[in-house]
Order: C-alpha cells, then structure tokens, then sequence
C-alpha cells in the first residue's frame, strides 16, 4: 500500500467518522459549554467508531514505540505511545497506520502539537513493543479556525519550518467554528 492509498483511507473514515450528527452535536457543545480539554473524548469515540467500519480489520490504543535515543527530541524519553493504530483489511497483520489526534481551540497551537508530535514519531523505532510496525503516520487535529485557505498556509509553513513534508492535507468543516485537518 502506498502513503497515498492509506491517506484517502484515513481521510474517508475520517470524513464518515465527523459526519455524524451525534459527534458534531458533541463538538458543539463542548464548544457552548467551554469544554476544552476533550482529546481523550475524541480518541475513544473515533475507537467506537472503528468497531462500526468494515474496512478496518484491527485497531488499538496508546500503543508504545521506543524512541531513538540518537534523536534530540527523544532525550530523556524511552516511548512514545501512539494514540491509535489501524489496521486495514487485506492488508498484512503486522502493517499499521498510525494516528495521532489532537486537539486544542486555537489552531496555532493545535498545529504545533501535531508537529511536535510529528516530530516524536519520525524519532520512534519502527516496530511497537508488541511487534507491530509503522505502515504510514498520519495527524488528525480539530480546532477552531477560518478558512480553509488560511489553514492550509498555517500548517503548511509550521511543518516546512520543521523539515517535514506535508504530502497530503484534508481539511473538513465540523461546524461552524470547528474543522479537522488530517496531514
């Protein structure tokens, strides 16, 4: 499977997953109630989500990588537990695409989690403790923003300055003050 493959994946589950009534509804009132810390939420209803789609064979939560004690970014640290991994059906058992979620009302800041996040990725092993290895990785963050032009600018200028290629950016409209962005 290639990046590209595996992005229109997580990009269509992704699509279907914030198409709900029910998580929009969620994010709304969140939004009304000044809920802001809501990222757990999210990782467990996207999990949920999961077990409803066909195409997903396996997935997993706050699975641990080792980190590359060579990398500056990995100091002091032993792992990094990724937020999901999936598993596509057809595709071999020990391939899975990672996922990391995040969240946060301004974008700016959203966005520079997601590349610090990026960032401990590109620095992890590529097998989990448990065997599992590193198909594809991909960011999924929800915040509130403006248009998709001004996005698409944000995140694209925060990731170059940090060496890492942006090949694929989904943006998609939650409500009216939300959006998710997968890189």
């Amino acid at each position: 499977m290639s990046f590209a493959k595996d992005f229109e994946f997580v990009a269509g589950f992704a699509d279907a997953f914030f198409r709900q009534s029910r998580i929009r509804r969620s994010i709304e009132a969140f939004h009304k109630l000044g809920i802001t810390k809501w990222e757990s939420w999210l990782q467990v209803e996207m999990g949920l989500f999961f077990e409803t789609c066909p195409q997903i064979a396996e997935w997993d939560m706050e699975v641990p990588f080792a980190l590359d004690q060579r990398q500056a970014i990995s100091r002091g640290r032993q792992r990094k537990h990724v937020d999901l991994t999936v598993r596509q059906k057809g595709c071999a058992r020990e391939r899975w695409i990672l996922l990391e979620l995040k969240q946060h009302n301004e974008m700016g800041r959203c966005v520079s989690s997601m590349l610090e996040d990026a960032q401990r990725i590109f620095a992890m092993r590529n097998r989990s403790h448990h065997g599992d290895q590193q198909r594809s990785f991909m960011n999924l963050g929800v915040f509130e923003a403006g248009s998709r032009p001004e996005i698409e600018t944000h995140i694209r200028n925060a990731y170059e300055g940090a060496d890492i290629a942006v090949d694929r950016l989904w943006v998609r409209k939650v409500t009216s003050r939300h959006h998710a962005v997968i890189v």
